[in-house]
């Protein structure tokens, strides 16, 4: 009786095991209740360093630069395969039809030759106990010598949606666009009406931009980028 009873045990432990070594071993989100911390005021972050906004999220300052240019997914169209082309030149939002390079579902925002785009490039981790939409929260301004503030603008990138990017030159030919080691243009911008909410602990990416005139871009007076950042204010010193 008591080998019986030993063998069922153990014929029960062994089903129980198969059972968990089939389950989806994939993160899984069971949530909890967030606790937002306390606002954080912090007038001079640093290229590559990490602030943390407990409850809301953790700020990675990743790079900062000036661009003419920058390639973004027109509205609902972002991740949209349907227009591959072949090949190692294989992209979502450019294909190849009877001997030209066509964008149907991307454009370019030109800063134009009298001014250039600011660009702050973040990533934020989710410290949220849910999904969250960060880009809700984010308002953006620089400040010129004190005086003069220029309006921002938010943009999001999905690197899951990762493409090549072809531009038609002043001769008519599509070119690859050269980085020299700037942000890699291979990612498009998300259009803000399709911003994507980022899951608990992920990392979320965005650029912090605003377009400014040559003049203020080449001067020496001192230049701020003012980040509200869900009531967290945060200061990015351009030039001191």
């Amino acid at each position: 009786m008591k080998k019986s009873l030993m063998f069922i045990l153990l014929a029960v432990m062994v089903f129980s095991l198969s059972v968990a070594a089939a389950e989806d071993l994939g993160v899984q989100v069971i949530g909890g209740d967030s606790a937002a911390g306390e606002t954080l005021n912090l007038d001079d972050i640093q290229i590559g360093a990490s602030y943390r906004i407990d409850g809301y999220a953790i700020v990675n300052v990743l790079a900062f630069d000036y661009f003419d240019s920058f390639a973004q997914y027109n509205k609902d169209n972002a991740g949209n395969n349907e227009h591959g082309s072949n090949g190692s030149l294989g992209a979502s939002a450019v294909y190849w039809d009877n001997g030209s390079w066509y964008h149907s579902q991307a454009y370019w925002n030109d800063s134009g030759s009298n001014a250039d785009f600011a660009w702050l490039l973040i990533d934020l981790v989710n410290l949220h106990k849910a999904d969250y939409p960060f880009m809700k929260d984010i308002t953006v301004k620089v400040i010129y010598d004190d005086e003069y503030e220029f309006a921002g603008w938010v943009r999001q990138f999905n690197h899951d949606y990762r493409t090549t990017i072809f531009r038609k030159d002043y001769d008519g030919k599509y070119y690859m666009v050269e980085t020299e080691g700037k942000y890699n243009y291979s990612d498009y911008a998300l259009d803000p009406a399709n911003e994507e909410a980022i899951g608990q602990m992920y990392t979320g990416s965005y650029v912090l931009g605003c377009t400014l005139p040559n003049y203020v871009v080449e001067g020496s007076e001192p230049l701020r980028m003012e980040i509200n950042l869900g009531g967290n204010e945060l200061t990015y010193n351009i030039r001191k």
